[in-house]
Formats: C-alpha cells, structure tokens, sequence
C-alpha cells in the first residue's frame, strides 16, 4: 500500500469514525445516560473538543496501521470487523468499566457508552479497510 493511500484511509477514517459518533452520541445516546450519568456530564459549552478528538484520533490511527499490517481474516469487510471489534473493545469497555470501577461513574450508563463508541469504531474501521484494500486481489467491491 502506498503512503498516499494510507494517509486517506487514516484522514476518511478519522472524519467518517468521528462524525459519526458525535452523531450518536448527541441522537441517541446522550438522551439515555444523562438521567443516570446526571451532573456528571459536560454541557455542550464545556465539552473539552480537542480533547475527545485527539483521543479518537489516537484509536483511529492505531486502526489504520493495524489494518494496514493485519492480514487475517481475509478481505477488507472482515478485517474492519475483527479489527475494530477487538480494538474499540478492548479500548472502550476496558476503560470505561475501569473507571465505573475506581470512580462514581455509573457502570450501566458507561457500558451504553463503551456500546455505542464500539459500533462507530468498527463502523470506521470498515471504511480505513475500504481504503486500504480497494484495487487488490478481490476487489473492494467484493468484500474481498
């Protein structure tokens, strides 16, 4: 692969990962866990942007170098599925039920959390896998 084509995978991956998150997160998912998460949560005005972005942009450049070294299962459809599910797992439940633990967080509303980000990641990683594989042996078209 080339670097070109990596670094698209890397920049489409980040703003498709990422609007779509802040997409469910303020949609569907904050209606259901402030009741519970409470005074807990940032308000629209206080939310620390570059924070939450460097951060999935860390996890969204691990997933495109993962990707672009991972070669099991075969084909891009797959590979962004195994990928993103074991990273965004890993990544989101282990931290957020970590911190329902040690914290006051509430371990429910942080597992709706940690579901949510988990279905974007993989969501994403299809699409850093998309790029990365179109135009080799299979076809991007086929999944393959």
């Amino acid at each position: 692969m080339t670097a070109g084509r990596w670094l698209a995978s890397l920049l489409l991956g980040f703003v498709f990962t990422s609007g779509l998150n802040w997409f469910v997160a303020e949609k569907l998912l904050n209606p259901m866990i402030r009741p519970g998460l409470g005074p807990l949560m940032r308000t629209a005005g206080d939310t620390q942007v570059g924070v939450l972005s460097g951060g999935f942009a860390l996890i969204v450049a691990v997933l495109a170098v993962l990707l672009a070294i991972v070669r099991v299962p075969h084909g891009w459809l797959a590979r962004g599925v195994a990928v993103g599910g074991l990273l965004s797992v890993a990544a989101f439940f282990g931290t957020y039920t970590f911190l329902s633990g040690w914290t006051v967080l509430p371990t429910a509303e942080m597992c709706r959390t940690a579901l949510a980000d988990t279905a974007t990641v993989i969501a994403g990683a299809v699409v850093i896998s998309f790029v990365q594989g179109y135009g080799r042996a299979g076809g991007a078209g086929t999944g393959g």
